[in-house]
């Protein structure tokens, strides 16, 4: 077939090709004149040339005359062609907005990417869409596209929002109504935002599995243990506590007539003597020195090496308590004391916590007060008050701020962990501090019944640009300050180290005037910051 036409035999080179192919043999252009005759009716012909075009217009069928010649390569090559062009299109968006790639998840029907997401349009519903008006713009913060043939009018399947072609790239397994199902769902088109919201997304750690209920099958039975053994400890405890102090012990009969052993025997069963040969604490063997002793609070025979004497009130002798009943009564009485009580730094934490809440409120007060004064509009008396009042409010609670981080950094600790804790909260509110200074800035000065102007602006600019330089040369001032600190605080530490005590001496001198230096920068600094 040649457009559309059945040829026989091989083809007659026209008078062009002829021209170019004259090397060709005689012999074969002695064969070319030969006479063919029609394989259907038996006309003969002069040559194939000429069989071929008489097979084309005598015996042509109908078929062959209505089928259109080329349609279908010329269509599949522009579908072809189209979504090439479609494919780059998005690569290249892809490319320059630094998007993940379009997944090319396809569907039963062999489409994929894009193509699979329109054949799932129909299926999800469509009542959360957002309605188009006239100049609507993408819904990305971050684009201020309006949307159009060009950049696309692309609804979300799952938001509903609309967006542009470059912020519409994503695909996810939505259901019918438009839920997130990614075992039975259709892949339909989405933004950025849902495809990062989808299930599964922001996991990364991964498949887990939580070794808690193995660690409490082992651990409970031990916990409980300890709490039974505990409640039963106190149990005796206030009860020898009461016994002494309802009964009328005189100091003869108790310690003579050794009525206060038969008293603690009533609360307390007393393991015989006899029954025990070694020290169940420390499994040594008794003797002379080494004596048996009761324990008042379990009644176990232990020597006297594990025997601690505890004065308790109300007692006319001390309380004798083994090493066991020790670590489980009293210990744990003082691990909860310890646990309720609260260090005076952790309430400074808690007064930071607050303080920096009110410091944030304060400053989107105070920037939404300057920004009506700024705006041009007319100053009254009430708004100019009002102003100078969140200022002031905003001012007190950074002082107070500051004042709190400096009372965290001066409280004193016993172990490191606390000292890091101290250093840590100390560095992120100094932190904080610095970035509420950038808002702290000066009230224009402005008049009742006057209003911003370009002038003014100029002015507090450039009142604001030689500021910012004072600040940053005291700040470079302050730093070369600080290293020299350094350095003359780590030639104490080594001379401290030879026992140098004289030079010592001296280098704590010279120590004072640099940081007496630093504290007038750093004030400086703040007066800046406060102007």
């Amino acid at each position: 077939m040649q457009n559309g036409k059945r040829r026989i035999g091989s083809r007659v080179p026209s008078n062009n090709s002829r021209n170019t192919n004259r090397s060709e043999s005689f012999s074969e252009s002695i064969c070319l004149q030969k006479s063919v005759e029609c394989p259907i009716c038996g006309l003969e012909l002069p040559n194939l040339q000429s069989l071929n075009d008489h097979i084309d217009i005598t015996h042509i069928t109908p078929e062959e005359e209505t089928q259109p010649k080329n349609q279908d390569f010329v269509n599949s090559w522009f579908l072809k062609t189209i979504n090439g062009a479609t494919t780059l299109h998005i690569k290249a968006a892809q490319r320059l907005l630094k998007l993940e790639p379009y997944e090319q998840n396809g569907d039963q029907t062999g489409a994929i990417g894009i193509e699979a997401t329109k054949l799932t349009d129909p299926v999800i519903t469509r009542e959360h869409w957002q309605p188009e008006v006239a100049d609507m713009k993408c819904h990305d913060p971050t684009c201020d596209k309006v949307l159009n043939f060009v950049n696309g009018r692309i609804h979300c399947r799952k938001c509903g929002y609309v967006f542009c072609n470059y912020h519409t790239l994503y695909q996810a397994k939505l259901s019918v109504s438009a839920s997130y199902d990614p075992d039975f769902g259709f892949w339909s088109r989405v933004c950025k935002q849902c495809y990062e919201n989808r299930p599964g997304y922001n996991d990364v750690h991964g498949q887990t599995r939580s070794r808690f209920p193995t660690f409490e099958s082992f651990r409970k039975p031990i916990a409980d243990k300890k709490r039974i053994e505990f409640l039963r400890l106190q149990k005796r405890m206030q009860r020898l506590q009461s016994l002494w102090s309802s009964e009328e012990v005189s100091v003869f009969d108790a310690l003579v007539k050794n009525k206060a052993k038969k008293m603690e025997q009533e609360i307390v069963n007393w393991q015989d003597d006899s029954e025990v040969e070694t020290c169940p604490e420390c499994n040594n063997g008794f003797t002379l020195t080494r004596r048996r002793r009761h324990c008042r609070l379990c009644g176990r025979v232990v020597c006297r090496f594990c025997v601690l004497e505890i004065l308790h009130l109300n007692q006319l002798q001390n309380l004798l308590i083994c090493n066991s009943c020790n670590q489980n009564y009293f210990k744990t009485i003082s691990f909860q004391k310890d646990k309720e009580h609260i260090p005076g730094y952790v309430l400074h934490i808690n007064h930071l916590q607050v303080f920096r809440h009110a410091l944030q409120n304060y400053i989107k007060l105070f920037k939404d007060n300057l920004a009506v004064l700024l705006s041009g509009t007319v100053v009254t008396y009430d708004l100019l008050q009002k102003t100078k009042e969140v200022r002031q409010r905003f001012s007190d609670l950074y002082m107070r701020y500051e004042s709190t981080i400096k009372k965290i950094s001066s409280y004193p600790v016993n172990t490191e962990e606390e000292e890091r804790l101290k250093h840590c909260v100390c560095a992120e509110g100094k932190s904080f501090l610095q970035e509420t200074a950038l808002h702290l800035q000066a009230i224009p000065k402005l008049q009742v019944g006057q209003s911003w102007s370009s002038q003014m602006e100029q002015d507090a600019l450039s009142r604001k640009k030689e500021a910012e330089e004072q600040q940053n040369e005291y700040i470079q001032m302050k730093i070369v300050i600080e290293e020299q600190v350094f350095l003359v605080e780590n030639m104490i530490r080594k001379a401290k180290l030879k026992r140098n005590f004289s030079e010592v001496e001296i280098l704590m001198q010279s120590l004072k005037p640099l940081q007496d230096e630093i504290q007038k920068l750093e004030e400086s600094i703040e007066k800046l910051n406060m102007a």
